[in-house]
């Protein structure tokens, strides 16, 4: 009877082990599949904004107003944290 149960128990976790690890794989397959379709959208807009000198010219005013966000994120992340101490 031991046996037994300890065979169903390793046949369970077995099985459960095996579910987990598969969809951890399926996450990390649709994460890439995202990401590569994320890079295409990304160079097709690209190749679009180097033909078109008006989509260009607000693809450079967008990023330097992201750039500028992300600078004064991290400045307020530094200040918090110097602040905090």
């Amino acid at each position: 009877m031991m046996m037994l149960r300890r065979s169903l128990l390793s046949l369970v976790l077995g099985l459960f082990f095996t579910a987990t690890v598969s969809a951890q794989n399926q996450k990390q397959q649709d994460a890439t599949k995202e990401a590569l379709r994320d890079m295409q959208t990304g160079m097709a807009g690209l190749q679009q904004a180097g033909e078109d000198p008006a989509l260009l010219a607000q693809l450079m005013q967008d990023m330097q107003v992201i750039t500028t966000l992300v600078r004064c994120a991290r400045e307020y992340t530094i200040l918090s944290w110097i602040t905090s101490s």
